[in-house]
């Protein structure tokens, strides 16, 4: 199974008291001024929902995805489940948990450990991936980079717009 996660949050104007949910916490809807409530969500790659959680509002994203992981076991059983989320959900305990679990993952990388990675990406050719992900006519540059020891390898895609900065 390929899984999609992610979080979004629903603000609500006025004291909310009696639900205990709601908190202040992080506002993708830049109303830090109201009380939310986050809401996990997981889909197939058909962008079907698998399942969704409501979670506390001062919840931070990177807290969330072991719980959302035994929560999709009790439901469905454990499996070998490949696991997609943006750097927001990063951190070595989750990726840890993930493994543990026999778990794969695709994650954008942390900002903060992208200088890992960057002397590797700077070097050398970029593959042209015929098929990969088109825009108009040309394809987009691939490169896949393996760290040193103990770093998994990492794949980076080079869009057209951000081309620029890696010549």
């Amino acid at each position: 199974d390929v899984l999609l996660y992610d979080l979004t949050s629903s603000y609500v104007e006025g004291e909310a008291g009696k639900n205990p949910l709601m908190q202040r916490g992080y506002s993708r809807d830049h109303r830090p001024d109201c009380k939310q409530v986050v809401i996990a969500l997981i889909v197939n790659v058909e962008g079907f929902p698998l399942s969704y959680e409501t979670l506390d509002g001062d919840r931070s994203d990177v807290t969330t995805l072991e719980v959302l992981m035994r929560m999709v076991e009790r439901k469905y059983g454990r499996a070998r489940r490949v696991w997609v989320f943006d750097r927001g959900f990063v951190s070595e305990a989750n990726l840890e948990a993930l493994r543990k679990r026999g778990g794969q993952y695709l994650v954008g990388t942390p900002r903060s450990k992208l200088k890992e990675f960057e002397k590797a990406l700077l070097e050398g050719d970029w593959k042209q991936i015929r098929g990969f992900w088109k825009e108009g006519n040309s394809c987009k540059p691939l490169k896949i980079v393996v760290g040193g020891a103990g770093i998994e390898p990492a794949t980076s895609c080079v869009s057209s717009m951000r081309s620029s900065h890696l010549s």
